[in-house]
């Protein structure tokens, strides 16, 4: 990634290839590496899709498709070759497009499951693309640097490279609704688009639909774009309907289907799952068993871990080392990101003002869908708001970018400079220094300081140095930790 704010589209498209690329190389490092069935829920999707392959048919889920005592125990022995998956059938109720096409790839590889990771990982090399896409409409003055690293903190993180490289519908969903946030932003720009341009985001809305359940908050993001130009378009309900019905009518056919099979009102096989999965843990249980202060941590704790490094079936979480460093990061980020809001004003205008908006309602809309399902299930998985990992990253670069300006970055240094005192302070009347929090955090204020003392150029390597990281360390969490610690299991 060039650090220069110039525009020079060629240069762009090249380095955004050069992501791509190398996110691709490294999901088919994953796919290929990660032991079979260590990806979270894998084997009921390989299920799904061999059952569409082989029978040409959409599965119906059923009492019996869930046996808790028989995967905890697939779990404990490691997925052994002597113990069969076919009993987990518990993911029968997800929409179908992504096992449509798994089912092709099923049968031109004679049913290996290598192939359908693949499959998942070239799926996920669009979202990159689409995060930067994003990035380039909601950051016009970030130049080349943070639509780039939008692009790289998408394309290499962690989490996302080894749930995007496993068989299953996250990263078909996710990439669906980076698209539908790139084309609602652009409703939202350019308010007099052809009928056509609203179709065609119908039709992207009604794919999703036909994905995954977590799509679904999505869809609110066109709707309210589509509402907030019909002030400047006039064209109100009209608009509305050439983006609403597509969408329905793809839909509709899989809603109608499930209310045939499961009955009213239960048109997305949610409430047959619930009845199903009667063995998986449940929210109320577990406060009931341990508090609800326990469970608020855990859920934190589990969410943040997880939407960075948390692999196997949320397992294996990396060394706290690693944690300590992505929560630097996320502070400083979110301080960046404050500070170019609150304190520094916008002068962007309306229009930009609404456009990130409806970025932050995308996330908005991700965090609440991640919300409701913990209110059933104790589901604390970072990968739910990877819908809205676009405009996360977009956020993340952006806030990064703002928070190592130098008038900024003096502030960040200071608080840095705070925390550290209170460390070493706790960790003196305690009789136990937090000697890596330490390390870590002053680490991280001479960065800041050094970012501000020397000049461009090094406060350049600082904007760049998180994002060119991240593939290196895919590549030693792959070989270094997850590889060892699940096949010693």
């Amino acid at each position: 990634m060039s650090p220069s704010s110039g525009n020079c589209p060629g240069w762009d498209v090249a380095c955004l290839a050069a992501i791509v690329l190398v996110g691709v190389a490294i999901g088919a490092l994953y796919a290929a590496e990660t032991p079979r069935w260590h990806v979270p829920d894998e084997p009921a999707h390989f299920d799904y899709v061999r059952h569409v392959a082989e029978t040409g048919r959409i599965p119906v889920l059923r009492a019996g498709d869930y046996d808790q005592s028989y995967l905890e125990s697939l779990l404990a022995r490691g997925f052994p070759r002597d113990m069969s998956i076919a009993p987990l059938r518990y993911e029968n109720h997800q929409p179908p497009l992504y096992y449509a096409l798994g089912a092709v790839a099923y049968r031109l590889s004679g049913g290996s499951l290598l192939a359908l990771r693949l499959m998942g990982a070239i799926i996920a090399s669009g979202l990159p693309i689409f995060a930067f896409l994003v990035a380039r409409l909601l950051c016009p003055d970030g130049g080349r640097r943070v639509p780039l690293a939008a692009a790289a903190f998408v394309a290499f993180l962690p989490q996302n490279v080894f749930v995007s490289a496993g068989v299953n519908n996250d990263g078909l969903a996710n990439l669906l609704a980076a698209i539908v946030l790139w084309l609602s932003l652009r409703l939202l720009r350019e308010p007099g688009p052809t009928a056509g341009r609203r179709v065609v985001l119908g039709i992207v809305v009604g794919l999703g639909f036909l994905t995954k359940a977590t799509f679904y908050p999505v869809a609110l993001v066109p709707l309210v774009a589509e509402c907030m130009t019909w002030r400047r378009s006039g064209r109100r309900l009209a608009g509305l309907g050439q983006i609403v019905l597509p969408a329905v009518l793809i839909a509709a056919p899989w809603w109608v289907r499930n209310l045939a099979v499961y009955g009213w009102p239960d048109f997305l096989g949610l409430i047959r799952h619930g009845v199903v999965v009667a063995g998986q843990p449940r929210t109320a249980d577990w406060i009931a068993s341990y508090g609800f202060a326990a469970w608020a941590t855990r859920a934190a704790r589990f969410t943040f871990q997880s939407f960075w490094a948390q692999f196997g079936w949320m397992s294996i979480p990396v060394d706290f080392r690693f944690y300590l460093g992505f929560a630097l990061f996320s502070v400083l980020s979110a301080f960046g990101l404050i500070v170019g809001t609150v304190w520094k004003g916008d002068d962007s205008g309306e229009a930009m003002k609404g456009e990130r908006g409806l970025a932050v309602l995308s996330v908005c809309a991700a965090l609440v869908g991640l919300i409701v399902y913990n209110l059933t299930f104790v589901q604390h998985q970072g990968r739910y708001l990877f819908v809205a990992l676009a405009p996360i990253a977009v956020g993340a670069a952006s806030g990064w970018d703002r928070a190592i300006e130098p008038k900024w970055a003096r502030w960040a240094a200071a608080g840095l400079g705070a925390t550290l005192a209170v460390l070493v302070a706790q960790g003196v009347l305690l009789h136990d220094l937090p000697g890596w929090k330490i390390l870590f955090v002053g680490a991280a204020a001479c960065f800041l300081v050094a970012g501000t003392a020397m000049g461009s150029h090094v406060r350049n390597a600082l904007f760049v140095g998180p994002f060119s990281i991240l593939p290196l360390l895919d590549i030693w969490l792959l070989f270094g930790w997850l590889i060892p610690i699940a096949s010693s299991r």
